[in-house]
């Protein structure tokens, strides 16, 4: 082999370390964005249950108060029932 050869042989080995290099660090570097993404995600993901568990939290307070209010208001019904059946009976035995 003469020098030239060599010399392009070398050249070309170069090249092909340079670009394994290039790619390495390219892969390197989309690897860590998706690790990022996945953080992030990750994130998103904790505050949507935070946020989802607070919201249930909210619609069982609103729920106890709505059976709170029907039960007042069956309580009420009942007293009114109970008044119209009395004034029946006064009326019947009268």
């Amino acid at each position: 082999m003469t020098i030239g050869s060599w010399i392009t042989l070398g050249t070309f080995v170069i090249a092909q370390i340079s670009a394994l290099v290039i790619t390495y660090i390219n892969v390197r570097v989309k690897i860590r964005e998706l690790e990022i993404k996945i953080e992030n995600m990750k994130e998103t993901i904790n505050d949507n249950r935070k946020s989802i568990d607070s919201h249930k939290q909210e619609n069982e307070r609103t729920f106890d108060k709505f059976e709170k209010k029907m039960d007042e208001g069956f309580k009420e019904v009942f007293k009114v029932v109970s008044e119209v059946k009395n004034i029946l009976i006064e009326k019947n035995f009268n």
